[in-house]
């Protein structure tokens, strides 16, 4: 929402148009361990995702010429009750909480 994004206050916002399921060309059907099209779509999709992110976390560290030392990565559909913890207090090798939130080191 326009509210969320104000709150934020993102140096970059990229959105991009849903996918068409016909896009996502997987033979997959399903097996013993649940293994279905819609999960390689998925996959897919947050491979694409999160290489787009990287995109511009690389365009603004070329922007200000300061790399950053961490990037934080949270499922969209988390909710955190509380603020995050200084980036100092995080490990320095990184962390990660299932598949919620990630911190990654640079």
């Amino acid at each position: 929402s326009a509210e969320a994004l104000a709150a934020l206050a993102p140096v970059a916002v990229a959105y991009e148009p849903a996918a068409d399921a016909d896009q996502c060309a997987f033979d997959a059907t399903e097996s013993g361990d649940g293994y279905t099209r819609a999960a390689a779509q998925g996959l897919a999709n947050v491979l694409r995702q999160d290489a787009a992110c990287a995109d511009l976390i690389e365009a603004r560290e070329r922007e200000t010429r300061t790399p950053f030392t961490h990037v934080v990565r949270s499922r969209p559909d988390a909710l955190w009750y509380l603020p995050a913890a200084p980036a100092c207090a995080w490990p320095a090798r990184g962390w990660r909480f299932h598949d919620w939130a990630f911190l990654f080191s640079r």
